[in-house]
């Protein structure tokens, strides 16, 4: 076929063939730009059942506009009544090609399994079941983005399955029990199939094996995989503890969602604790024990939170797993160009920032503490990338001119991105608005540093960079500049009160304030913690923050 043009569509070059189809490169003459056509072979064109699942795959995929999962344009057929498909064309690799060079690092396990996630979830959210999730079907491109691919198995709630019950569909060693057993299947099944795939990046080898089909299905059916550990030793337990969850025989026992998949998979790439496995593998009874126990150990969970503010460790970074991110960033000072009091408003916009980016997947971002001490500095900017060993720099001014009367003003920002090697901006530009929108401010910058960089946003990260501490502004003025006293380097009581004061009044202003009670009751037992107020009222104080704290956002990693 190639060199026909069938339609619009010349065929350049053949790029795989399956057991149903064969997919070739070709240019689409009318708009000037490469798809990929995938043809039902030929043997099957009369195949009345075969013609079905074809033109399911093409439904089942165009229903669904994600990232995540391979985009269909079209179905057409050929004069000779040949079907075919219309796809985009990506530049990469299969998973399973990958995984074939060897195990993959636990770092980009994880940011592979997140995107695999988040594309699941969107198609159960439309109703839609994959059930053949496997690595030949997951698509890295060569920037790094996931695309899921051959929905010619999906199942849609809303449409009679092609298949009867009692009849296995799907790829042997990916089956989850359910589909061993030829039983009605749920969105589950794709993420005991997601688990399957996590086990076989992180050993290069399957779960469940056999020499021939059934003895797979028995081991599916019956047996537990080998113990992770064996294969690779240094897999974080956190890791084994999602993978397990995933392959739990009884569907009630796995992640009930694939959002609640992506949850963890987030937290632990992030390096923050994994919160929702355990609610997968034990009863709500159990958990409830469990809540009533954390709350017992309070005060214990205070003074632990206090000493790791005291010495400044950095758990996040330590937490990190694998190889660190190819693309490092530092967010440098940003200028203050108002007066001298207002440069608490510009620390705060700098570690907003720092703050917000550091949360992103595939980003490592220089702490705080490592960039504040560029501040003023007479070092090029050469001399600070080789010593903080990144290629991306952040910098930038403030200009605020607060309003006589609300207090309110103007915000000027010009942010600058740096590419040191290059010694090139990548990107400039200059923000004056009201300083209302002074959060959408900071989720521009975010956005457009990462889109510069080449980075490719979760869902659930760009909504986590859109959100708004609070939306009371008096509030985030006293939260940034209690900030603001907290980072000057010597401790003092009268500094560290005036920390507290700057928190309490921003939980006054605006008692849906999550982030300020958690920073308020740190601040309480820090005095605790160095004797300064050892008294039952300080810990109590701290006790009444961190429940409120608790209380409003209870999933939030502060």
């Amino acid at each position: 076929m190639i060199g026909q043009t069938i339609s619009h569509y010349k065929i350049l070059e053949k790029l795989d063939q399956g057991g149903m189809g064969v997919v070739y490169k070709a240019e689409d003459t009318r708009l000037k730009r490469i798809v990929a056509l995938k043809f039902l072979l030929p043997q099957f064109t009369l195949n009345t059942e075969a013609k079905e699942r074809f033109i399911h795959e093409a439904q089942a995929a165009s229903a669904l506009s994600h990232h995540n999962i391979c985009s269909i344009h079209d179905i057409d057929e050929t004069n000779e009544g040949q079907i075919f498909m219309v796809m985009d064309c990506y530049e990469g690799e299969t998973l399973k090609q990958k995984i074939d060079r060897g195990p993959l690092s636990i770092e980009d396990s994880l940011a592979i399994a997140m995107q695999i996630a988040e594309g699941l979830s969107k198609a159960h959210e439309k109703g839609i079941i994959h059930r053949d999730i496997k690595s030949a079907n997951i698509f890295i491109t060569s920037d790094g983005v996931v695309k899921i691919l051959d929905f010619g198995l999906a199942k849609l709630d809303s449409q009679t399955q092609l298949t009867k019950t009692g009849t296995t569909i799907g790829t042997v060693s990916y089956m989850s029990p359910e589909q061993a057993r030829g039983e009605s299947v749920d969105h589950r099944t794709d993420i005991w199939s997601l688990g399957v795939i996590l086990y076989e990046m992180h050993t290069g080898q399957l779960p469940f094996k056999g020499e021939y089909e059934q003895a797979v299905l028995y081991s599916i059916l019956n047996e537990a995989p080998p113990p992770l550990s064996a294969h690779r030793p240094d897999v974080p337990h956190d890791v084994i503890s999602i993978i397990d969850s995933c392959l739990q025989k009884k569907q009630s026992a796995r992640y009930q969602s694939a959002h609640d998949l992506l949850t963890d998979l987030t937290a632990l790439h992030q390096g923050t604790n994994v919160k929702t496995t355990a609610s997968h593998l034990h009863t709500r009874k159990r958990k409830q024990n469990l809540k009533r126990a954390a709350m017992a150990m309070l005060g214990i969970a205070l003074l632990i939170s206090a000493v790791a503010v005291i010495f400044k460790f950095d758990w996040t970074h330590k937490k990190k797993i694998a190889s660190p991110p190819v693309k490092r960033l530092v967010v440098l000072p940003f200028e203050n160009l108002g007066p001298v009091e207002n440069e608490y408003f510009t620390d705060g916009m700098t570690e907003e920032l720092t703050t917000r980016l550091a949360s992103l997947s595939g980003l490592g971002v220089i702490s705080r503490t490592s960039a504040v001490q560029y501040a003023k500095t007479d070092k090029t900017i050469e001399q600070i990338g080789r010593e903080l060993k990144v290629d991306y720099a952040l910098e930038g001014a403030v200009r605020w001119a607060p309003s006589a009367t609300t207090g309110a003003g103007r915000v000027r920002i010009t942010p600058h991105l740096l590419q040191i090697s290059n010694k090139i901006t990548l990107w400039a530009e200059t923000y004056d608005r009201v300083m209302d929108d002074i959060f959408q401010i900071q989720s521009e910058i975010s956005q457009k540093v990462v889109e510069k960089m080449g980075i490719t946003l979760l869902e659930t990260e760009r909504k986590s960079i859109e959100k708004m501490p609070t939306e009371n502004l008096e509030a985030y003025q006293a939260y940034l500049r209690a900030r603001f006293y907290e980072a000057r380097p010597h401790f003092t009581v009268q500094n560290w009160l005036q920390v507290i004061e700057g928190y309490q009044q921003a939980v006054n202003l605006d008692p849906g304030f999550a982030t300020a009670f958690a920073e308020l009751a740190r601040a309480h037992a820090r005095l605790y913690v160095l004797w300064e107020d050892h008294s039952p009222e300080r810990l109590e104080m701290a006790s009444r923050a961190a429940s409120q704290a608790l209380a409003l956002a209870p999933e939030s990693p502060d």
